[in-house]
């Protein structure tokens, strides 16, 4: 029962702790920043934002646990991408 508890605590951390900031080069703007943004989100998949799943235990915690695995792959190739664009990520970063 414990490990289910701390599996499910786990898994909200990992949907609420997954917003990225990043501060912008020397002579890019708002705009620059917004286009490297789509492309990167476009290359990993990763769109932002996150959301729950109710449903019965057995059925919900493999998924869970499987959507989550996916997401923080596409997070990492999103950072990835905006670092290789010239972007610090400041908040909410993958340590590579």
């Amino acid at each position: 029962m414990k490990k289910i508890v701390f599996f499910i605590a786990v898994m909200m951390l990992i949907g609420c702790a997954s917003h990225q900031n990043y501060r912008i080069p020397t002579g890019s703007g708002q705009g620059d920043f917004l286009r490297d943004m789509d492309i990167c989100a476009n290359e990993s998949g990763y769109k932002g934002g996150g959301g729950f799943i109710v449903g019965p235990a057995i059925i919900v915690l493999p998924v869970v646990g499987i959507a989550a695995l996916v997401r923080a792959n596409q997070q990492k190739k999103f950072q990835r991408c905006m670092t290789d664009k010239g972007y610090t990520c400041v908040e909410g970063c993958w340590k590579e």
